[in-house]
């Protein structure tokens, strides 16, 4: 686990613990759904095949991500969601110790995670957050060498710890309904498949749509 993660993990259990002390503040609880598109983008990956030997980066395409989170609203600022994502995005080259060249294949991310958001609660039509998260990531991922020998083809899959953090705006269009958009960092801790290792760090740029379901309980 790399210690860039402890820092966004320790603001999802600091957020989580202030949003339940806060909840003698609320005056109601609810439960709500979100669903949410994105664009993920991951920046070139370092890359390690044991087997042939070869490291490098590893270069992939932009892919869309889809997701949904069940919330619970604890307070008019503070909410937690239990979240799970999806994303495939499709490998493009390799730039390695052995030569550059096209590679082919995918690295599927499929991740839940907890995370804890802050609503600065302005009093203006659109409301400002910024959230943090945790959880575990089940990656498949398989490398095919485009013909150059750069690398070994490798295939495979892995569990690995996962974090985000990020912010955004969000729109209440009606009581029940909210729009949001906004900027995450997904990372995690090394992949490991078939003697190969590689690093997951993207950025998320992603839109979603919130709908507080008919079900609260009064302070």
């Amino acid at each position: 686990m790399r210690y860039s993660a402890v820092f966004p993990a320790t603001l999802i259990v600091i957020a989580v613990f202030f949003a339940t002390s806060a909840r003698v503040m609320a005056q109601e609880d609810t439960l709500y759904l979100s669903a949410y598109l994105g664009l993920n983008t991951l920046q070139d990956q370092d890359y390690t095949n044991r087997a042939a030997p070869v490291s490098g980066d590893l270069e992939l395409d932009d892919a869309p991500s889809f997701g949904g989170a069940l919330g619970f609203r604890l307070h008019r600022s503070f909410r937690v969601e239990a979240e799970v994502n999806y994303s495939s995005n499709d490998l493009d080259s390799l730039n390695g110790s052995t030569g550059s060249g096209p590679v082919s294949g995918d690295l599927e991310a499929m991740t839940f995670m907890l995370n804890g958001y802050y609503d600065f609660d302005l009093d203006w039509p659109v409301v400002p957050y910024i959230g943090a998260g945790a959880g575990f990531g089940l990656f498949d991922a398989s490398v095919r060498d485009g013909g150059t020998n750069i690398t070994q083809n490798s295939s495979g899959d892995d569990w690995s710890f996962v974090y985000q953090v990020g912010g955004g705006l969000r729109y209440n269009m009606s009581d029940h309904v909210s729009l949001s958009g906004g900027y995450r960092y997904i990372g995690s801790s090394d992949i490991e498949f078939d003697r190969t290792e590689v690093d997951y760090s993207a950025h998320e740029i992603r839109f979603g749509l919130h709908y507080d379901l008919p079900i609260g309980w009064d302070q």
